[in-house]
């Protein structure tokens, strides 16, 4: 068994034990193409439409399987493998009451539609909130895999250097990073974000969405992508004719990688806004006041996952090595609001920042 088949392994050990903790028949768990977070790590299997996978006892022993529309048997390649059932997509109410019927309690996992258990008498159990770790932890094939998406991403950037000019609309740039990413990427994650920052203090106050590139300006450009199940997020700061800005900046991305080196297993979460301030202090930036309410969260198999990172966000959890987070740093320096967000591994002895 390889190291990917382990961590799918343990994470199916994980759903197991929250299973007889809470005494379910049964844990269905629903993967669709708009969130296959869950389905994707415990099989490797991107969805088409949706489909689910299961975990029951049948005989007393722990058995996984499939339960899928029967038009997606052979397009999902399931034709061969053991414990697949199949539903008529037609009637698919009446298909998992069916299916369902000797299941006093079902544990749901993932975007579960509501009616496909409208005629279901069992009591349905919500485990989101509860195996959302399963999704952290990653092998060394699914972290080259997020670095591959982020380095799709990298590039997209170091394009949007040469796009970002003087009269050009910002939505005509994010059209046009949407267009470069899509070229390497499989879908983006969101639509290609460019808004202009010059002169601006608080974020929420910026230029229009149509609104052309200032002959001096200060541009920020945040980028997402999906690729082969990962998915990846960074953000950047450009400068259009404004090196004294563009210098202060490089000192921001200098306190940045030094914290993100800085970052190690069993650090607590919450005090991460804490430790990159000390490093804007030590690169000089003693004028620079970091928004230390929000810094990120973890990231890979969603956009967004679990936990999320601030310093008023309680929450016992530490860092782990293998894990992937997008973090950001809000910053307002002498009235002007800058950004700049990485995703990072967390590595057995330092963090590393994907995107270099």
């Amino acid at each position: 068994m390889n190291k990917n088949q382990n961590i799918q392994a343990a994470r199916w050990q994980k759903i197991a034990a929250v299973m007889q903790q809470k005494k379910l028949d049964i844990v269905l768990i629903c993967a669709s193409s708009q969130d296959f977070s869950f389905g994707f790590a415990l099989t490797g299997l991107k969805p088409i439409l949706y489909h689910y996978l299961f975990l029951d006892r049948p005989s007393g022993r722990l058995q996984k399987g499939y339960f899928v529309p029967h038009f997606l048997v052979n397009r999902l390649g399931l034709s061969d493998k053991p414990h697949v059932k199949t539903f008529d997509e037609k009637k698919i109410p009446q298909e998992f009451a069916r299916f369902l019927k000797k299941c006093r309690k079902v544990g749901i996992i993932g975007p579960a539609p509501a009616v496909h258990f409208s005629l279901t008498p069992a009591e349905l159990v919500f485990l989101d909130d509860d195996l959302w770790t399963v999704l952290n932890k990653k092998s060394p094939a699914e972290i080259a895999a997020v670095k591959k998406v982020t380095g799709i991403l990298a590039e997209t950037l170091n394009k949007a250097a040469r796009l970002i000019k003087p009269g050009l609309r910002m939505d005509q740039v994010a059209e046009q990073l949407d267009r470069e990413i899509l070229k390497k990427a499989d879908a983006l994650a969101f639509p290609t974000l460019v808004e202009s920052f010059h002169g601006q203090k608080n974020i929420l106050c910026l230029l229009g969405w149509k609104a052309k590139i200032l002959a001096k300006d200060i541009v920020y450009v945040n980028v997402g992508a999906e690729h082969e199940g990962f998915f990846a997020d960074i953000g950047r700061t450009f400068f259009v004719n404004n090196p004294l800005w563009q210098k202060k900046y490089a000192l921001v991305e200098k306190a940045f990688k030094a914290f993100v080196k800085a970052l190690k297993p069993a650090i607590e979460l919450h005090i991460l806004p804490g430790l990159l301030e000390f490093e804007l202090r030590r690169a000089g930036l003693s004028k620079c006041h970091l928004d230390k309410k929000y810094l990120g969260h973890s990231i890979g198999f969603n956009i967004l996952n679990l936990p999320y990172i601030g310093e008023e966000i309680f929450t016992e959890e530490k860092l782990q090595a293998n894990t992937t987070l997008s973090l950001v740093a809000h910053l307002e320096m002498e009235g002007q609001n800058l950004q700049l967000q990485e995703t990072v591994l967390i590595g057995e002895k330092s963090g590393e920042i994907l995107s270099r």
